[in-house]
């Protein structure tokens, strides 16, 4: 029996390729502008934004900004990231994940 055949062999995608939605989390410092900043990187770099979520938070330095995108590639995402990190505004990345669906 033959466990392996090239015509069932299955086409990896490599990673930055990968196409998928995204789940992002920074925390930031809460003032005008950054909101507009981080969805400005986001369309530099061809990436839609689904949503976006602000809550009031308890420390005086800083608050979490939640950012839900639409299906956008993997090598974009981590561009978007490394560049928003950059910015004087932004306190930690917390959170990058991709959402299966």
């Amino acid at each position: 029996m033959d466990y392996y055949a090239h015509d069932k062999a299955l086409k990896l995608t490599p990673l930055d390729a990968l196409e998928s939605r995204y789940y992002l989390r920074f925390s930031v410092v809460d003032r005008p502008g950054v909101l507009a900043a981080i969805a400005t990187a986001c369309g530099r770099h061809a990436i839609s934004i689904a949503s976006v979520m602000q809550k009031e938070s308890h420390q005086e330095d800083f608050v979490p900004v939640i950012f839900l995108t639409h299906r956008a590639v993997e090598k974009s995402v981590r561009a978007v990231i490394n560049e928003v990190e950059r910015l004087d505004f932004v306190r930690r990345k917390d959170a990058a994940h991709r959402i299966e669906e």
